[in-house]
């Protein structure tokens, strides 16, 4: 039952998505994105504060680190306190948006979006203790654009988006170190 609640509620998304306006839009708006609201509609509400610069965030793969990218603004500490806490931020090109709560503009916590077909999708990274060592992965996330809802891709989370594609279905659950494909089954998916 949890499945199918889950399958529907999928659909319903991808259904809704054109409604938004950050897909819809021919072009993005650059600035910042105050709210989750603001994203979605295309809307910012504030100018660009200063440059976008980005820092190398080290990660764990395989017994060897790896870089992942993130972003921020270089804005001063008085212009920071006046803007307050954002959802994310646009150069007219690319979005960069937290993942959970808001952020201040200057924070190294901003990730580079990516439209998969109607999803957004981006690489993040998370912390987890290993016995007495706490290590960084990178995890790929969606977000929802109905719900603000950010979701960590696993095999079961791709598993429900796909379910209903028997055929791909089968495919993945035949292949091996599915982590390294859930983008190309999404995409497959969505087509």
């Amino acid at each position: 039952m949890r499945n199918l609640i889950t399958i529907l509620f999928f659909f319903i998304s991808i259904c809704s998505f054109a409604q938004f306006p950050i897909l819809s839009d021919t072009l993005i708006k650059p600035g910042i994105y105050k709210s989750f609201e603001e994203f979605r509609d295309n809307n910012p509400s504030q100018k660009l504060a200063g440059e976008i610069k980005s820092h190398n965030v080290k990660y764990n793969t395989n017994f060897s680190f790896e870089y992942l990218k993130v972003y921020f603004q270089d804005v001063e500490k008085e212009e920071v306190k006046s803007i307050g806490k954002v959802f994310g931020f646009s150069d007219g090109k690319n979005i960069y948006i937290v993942d959970g709560y808001k952020s201040k503009i200057n924070d190294y916590a901003f990730y580079k979006l990516e439209f998969v077909n109607k999803l957004c999708y981006f690489y993040s990274t998370e912390s987890a203790q290993v016995m007495d060592i706490y290590m960084v992965t990178r995890v790929e996330k969606v977000l929802d654009l109905q719900t603000a809802e950010v979701k960590k891709l696993t095999n079961a989370v791709v598993k429900n988006i796909i379910s209903d594609n028997k055929e791909l279905l089968e495919k993945f659950k035949n292949q091996s170190k599915k982590h390294l494909y859930y983008k190309e089954y999404i995409i497959n998916y969505l087509k």
